[in-house]
């Protein structure tokens, strides 16, 4: 198979995902196999959303930033689901099955040279239930992820860094329509 090489010597097609900006997310590229690797990474997906710095702390976003509003991340082989709540104020809701957790972010104003934003989390409060793969966030715990945004704004994948291979993301998170974010 033939590769088209893009600007900076990058390849792509689905073994290697996308490069931001470059070519767009085909969700048919999100195979079972690369969610189910996500799987173990999903509980830290929900620690994410949930946290980075203090109700008094939380850094808020740019009006129009483009990761403002509700994203839906579905689990594979399952009607389970997270829905993330991003807010202009900086703080974060995940509602995943059962669990219910509020974490304040910052997120960098622009993607990094890569295409990624920067989206640092602290968990400021969780209900104490389970989410979809049966873990509880706990408060306090902070993390700091990388974001690559399609270029139509409505797909994402969550990273554990600045991964072009996307190896260590999980994802899509599909935009939903969203009421008064």
């Amino acid at each position: 198979m033939v590769r088209p090489r893009f600007p900076g010597g990058r390849q792509a097609d689905c073994d290697i995902r996308r490069y931001a900006g470059h070519r767009p997310f085909h969700l048919a590229c999100f195979t079972a196999s690369a969610m189910k690797r996500a799987i173990s990474f999903v509980c830290i997906a929900a620690l994410v959303a949930a946290g980075t710095v203090s109700s008094a702390e939380a850094a808020a976003v740019r009006p129009d930033h483009p990761l403002i509003g509700l994203w839906r991340l579905p689990y594979p082989n399952s009607s389970c689901a997270e829905i993330y709540r991003i807010g202009a104020d900086g703080i974060t809701v995940v509602t995943s099955h059962h669990e219910v957790a509020e974490s304040e972010c910052t997120v960098s104003d622009r993607p990094g040279p890569t295409g990624f934003y920067k989206w640092m989390h602290r968990t400021v409060r969780g209900n104490g239930e389970q989410d979809c793969s049966g873990h509880i966030t706990e408060p306090g715990q902070e993390v700091t992820r990388y974001i690559l945004l399609h270029p139509g704004g409505d797909v994402f994948v969550m990273c554990e860094d600045e991964d072009e291979a996307l190896a260590t993301c999980i994802g899509p998170f599909i935009r939903l329509p969203d009421a008064d974010i």
